[in-house]
């Protein structure tokens, strides 16, 4: 949460946070490196070190990853050591999906993916589902803004 605070807007307050369970990755590990270093062969010993190091590595790209919404942006980081962060208004995101384990922010420019790794199904759905209604309800309010002021500059026309 202190990256989160760290870029909040004045005014600015947080809807919804995504944390990824990089934690599943790291227990994976460990459990891949116990079984491997059980078995006898060679070969079986290599692949399960290998395949270990690939998660070690994934889960220290991933570690920090947060994704969050206020009432104004989205805001993300991709990781810890390795990370990009962004920032963007809410009527700029063109798309959020969640496919193959991953939920995305997609702009005009840009696209962000985060692994879900969650025990549930649920979360990263209802995360995507009130990411895109909090958009919604952003352009909705937007407009009711320029309506608002395009009434009052043709008041003020007539006068």
């Amino acid at each position: 949460m202190k990256y989160l605070e760290s870029v909040l807007l004045k005014g600015e307050t947080i809807r919804q946070v995504w944390k990824p369970m990089t934690w599943i990755l790291l227990i994976l590990a460990l459990l891949i490196l116990i079984v491997g270093l059980s078995i006898d062969e060679a070969f079986y010993k290599t692949i399960a070190f290998l395949i270990f190091i690939g998660l070690i590595i994934e889960f220290i790209r991933k570690f920090g990853a947060v994704l969050a919404f206020t009432d104004k942006r989205v805001i993300g980081k991709t990781g810890g050591l390795i990370s990009a962060e962004f920032a963007y208004p809410l009527n700029k995101v063109q798309g959020v999906h969640l496919k193959q384990g991953k939920i995305t922010i997609k702009t005009a420019t840009d696209s962000y993916s985060f692994l879900v790794l969650s025990l549930s199904s649920e979360k990263p759905r209802n995360f995507v589902k009130a990411l895109s209604q909090a958009i919604d309800d952003y352009e909705e309010e937007y407009k009711k803004q320029q309506q608002k002021e395009l009434i009052k500059s043709l008041k003020e026309a007539d006068e």
